[in-house]
């Protein structure tokens, strides 16, 4: 991971590429449980505002453990968002 920009580009592209795919189920399965694809969409964006937070707040003048914690923060980031896929698609079947 190069810096805290290129972290906050990769979480905005990954939970957006989420939000469009929740539009983009909603527009195909009209009579689907739309409320359902909302919620998804609600959980993605609030932990996109609760990541970004936490990258900020990511201060300190050691960068080992700047590299450490960003390390956390990335697993979780691909851990929640595959769960967010995950429950997508299961609305799709």
């Amino acid at each position: 991971m190069a810096n805290k920009r290129e972290f906050k580009k990769d979480v905005n592209y990954l939970l957006g590429e989420l939000v469009s795919d929740c539009y983009l189920h909603m527009h195909f399965h009209k009579k689907a449980d739309q409320e359902k694809v909302i919620e998804i969409m609600s959980e993605a964006v609030a932990f996109r505002n609760d990541l970004i937070m936490k990258i900020n707040h990511t201060e300190t003048t050691d960068k080992k453990a700047n590299k450490k914690q960003f390390k956390v923060l990335y697993s979780e980031m691909l851990k929640n968002v595959d769960a967010l896929f995950d429950k997508l698609s299961k609305l799709s079947k």
